[in-house]
């Protein structure tokens, strides 16, 4: 019987927000710089009967004066290919399901700003400065996750900065090699529960199972002893459940 391959862009969080499916043959964004990444999820569907181990891509890239000098890079498993110097690949056939082509740098180059990101006193990076760790600025961590100078300062501070509402943050950085982090507000007590699951829906591992009282919180994961690909990360609280993807690149 003959065999042949389905690819598509994946985007499960589109299909959330109201589209009829997480499957785009197309997709257009804006280049906000060399050294700002853009991440494009890939799925790869094997029909009929494949007997090979092994899947061969070809590609052809277009309009390279556009991208100007961006570096373009296809990851499958753990093979990191680049684009530019290459026009084809033998990938595992495990690894067609979930691959990625990033535009802009691929992994951490020790600097925050290369992620679109700040650096803290501590040298960790945040989305702001206001996102830096509380010891980052030489301060303590209260038990609501905010900071204060002192430890009995915490208990005046957590009176005051009950929020009116509830929210929550995309993760960051993203993609992300080994930490991301992603926070979350609540204006009322709550039974709250994160886990992450992989590309194929299985449960990776639960990050936060209790309730919490109203306050500002933080929540990472270190996926340190997980393989380079794509994940979600879901949010249970009374108040929301938000599944967010995030892209782990060793």
């Amino acid at each position: 019987p003959a065999s042949f391959t389905n690819m598509y862009i994946d985007q499960p969080e589109w299909e959330s927000s109201g589209a009829e499916t997480n499957r785009f043959f197309s997709d257009v964004r804006l280049l906000e710089g060399p050294e700002i990444t853009k991440t494009w999820n890939l799925a790869g569907q094997l029909l009929g009967n494949v007997l090979s181990d092994s899947i061969s891509l070809e590609w052809e890239l277009n309009n390279l004066d556009i991208l100007d000098s961006h570096d373009i890079t296809l990851v499958a498993g753990e093979e990191i290919i680049n684009m530019r110097e290459v026009s084809s690949a033998i990938i595992v056939k495990e690894y067609f399901e979930n691959m990625q082509i990033t535009v802009g740098p691929l992994v951490e180059d020790d600097s925050c700003e290369s992620q679109g990101l700040v650096t803290c006193e501590d040298g960790s990076c945040a989305s702001t400065l206001e996102d830096c760790s509380c010891e980052s600025q030489g301060l303590v961590t209260c038990d609501d996750e905010t900071c204060a100078e002192t430890l009995e300062d915490c208990i005046d501070l957590s009176n005051d900065l009950v929020p009116d509402e509830f929210s929550i943050s995309s993760p960051y950085p993203n993609p992300f090699n080994p930490l991301v982090k992603f926070d979350f507000s609540l204006p009322s007590i709550s039974e709250v529960n994160v886990s992450v699951y992989d590309i194929n829906g299985n449960h990776t591992t639960t990050l936060l199972s209790e309730i919490k009282s109203a306050g500002h919180y933080s929540v990472t994961w270190n996926a340190d002893s997980h393989p380079t690909g794509m994940y979600f990360i879901q949010f249970r609280s009374d108040h929301m459940v938000k599944t967010m993807k995030v892209v782990l690149i060793k």
